[in-house]
């Protein structure tokens, strides 16, 4: 083997490298895009699991053989407390780390005002101002680092977004084009030796005519994409200190009252014990609501209306609370917002497979362009 082509295979084998590591970089945001979009749409979920506990009066739970003294009436309630604290500081944790730019960091905010609140109910004293259990401190550091530490990693593995646009995706959806084009290019990877070579070019030379007509996959290729990233840094600046302002503004209302007057018009507890229980119920679930939107309308993923589900499910509980007059909230009722919030997770799905025959169509391209050029340079060095 001469040097020249030892220097043509060295040449070819580089290409074909960065080649794959593109695609298996695109592969990884792909699935990490899905886990994402289906973790959204799940973790409201989870608010039902104190379904699972009797309603009967009890002031301890039994955990996986654990025991758990609490205040409560029931273990049903105590169960549907946690709950409460929990979920959104997992929702706006997978929020935090699907987001860009500097600005998400004000979501770790969002995280702690509700750890706290979260700490504070199920201990029943204020620690939100106070800050005096070390434990619930060191608590939050923890889980921050942690939440900073994954994001960094992520980053790393992950330098770029998927920003495929909606109507290539539904077009895909549609006819289905790539589907077939993977079929040809798969069958031409697999059968490169069963036809004479000039066939062979031949056959590429139109499936890569097809595919580089094609747009190419690029991260945040957009025209005015600065302003939009401008204007979306801004409003959510603005979304996390209104969410803030709604998850603590219950610590400032007096516990005697059942009725508040705003603008004229006077507001009931709604079936609360009081007002002040009332707006810590309805001021986390606008704060989620708001955030929610905020990274609907922000977002530049494909999967972005994953971010849908939680907004019906918390506008249907604050539906609920309002105007349905529900005894037991939270609870069995919700059925009937689970309808809309499956066309959610059905439209991410059905998206999910469209990007990824896109993205197959991708990689076959970066094959069929190295076997392309692997004959050329054979053919040119007379091999």
């Amino acid at each position: 083997m001469d040097r020249r082509y030892r220097r043509l295979l060295s040449s070819i084998m580089y290409v074909k490298m960065n080649r794959w590591a593109n695609s298996e970089s695109k592969n990884s945001v792909f699935y990490l895009d899905v886990f994402l979009a289906l973790s959204i749409i799940s973790i409201p979920f989870l608010i039902y699991l104190h379904l699972l506990f009797p309603a009967i009066e009890s002031s301890e739970l039994v955990l996986f053989g654990m025991e758990f003294q609490h205040g409560y009436y029931d273990n049903q309630t105590f169960v549907w407390l946690v709950l409460t604290g929990i979920v959104p500081i997992l929702l706006i944790s997978i929020y935090f780390l699907a987001a860009k730019g500097f600005s998400k960091y004000g979501l770790l905010l969002l995280i702690s005002f509700f750890y706290f609140d979260f700490v504070s109910s199920v201990a029943k004293q204020n620690l939100l101002f106070s800050l005096v259990n070390l434990k619930a401190i060191i608590g939050l550091v923890g889980y921050l680092v942690l939440l900073i530490y994954l994001d960094r990693r992520i980053q790393k593995v992950v330098k770029d977004q998927l920003s495929i646009p909606l109507p290539k995706i539904l077009k895909e959806i549609e006819g289905k084009k790539y589907e077939r084009i993977n079929k040809t290019a798969k069958t031409l990877i697999n059968n490169e030796k069963s036809s004479s070579q000039n066939h062979y070019l031949c056959k590429v030379y139109r499936v890569l005519e097809v595919l580089n007509n094609d747009e190419e996959f690029k991260a945040n290729k957009f025209s005015n994409y600065h302003q939009k990233e401008v204007l979306s840094r801004g409003l959510l600046t603005i979304s996390i200190l209104v969410a803030s302002l709604l998850i603590v503004i219950w610590n400032y209302i007096p516990f005697n009252i059942d009725k508040i007057t705003l603008l004229g018009f006077d507001f009931p507890s709604f079936g609360f014990e009081s007002i002040k229980v009332f707006v810590w119920y309805l001021g986390a679930k606008v704060a989620i609501i708001l955030i929610s939107l905020i990274q609907f309308f922000n977002s530049n993923k494909w999967w972005k209306f994953a971010y849908l589900a939680p907004v019906m499910i918390y506008l249907y509980q604050v539906f609920e609370i309002l105007f349905l007059d529900s005894i037991i909230i939270e609870s069995f009722g919700n059925v009937n917002i689970l309808p809309f919030v499956f066309l959610t997770i059905w439209v991410v799905i059905l998206f999910s497979f469209s990007v990824k025959r896109i993205l197959q169509a991708e990689y076959y391209r970066e094959i069929l362009k190295s076997k392309f050029e692997e004959v050329i340079y054979k053919e040119a060095l007379g091999k």
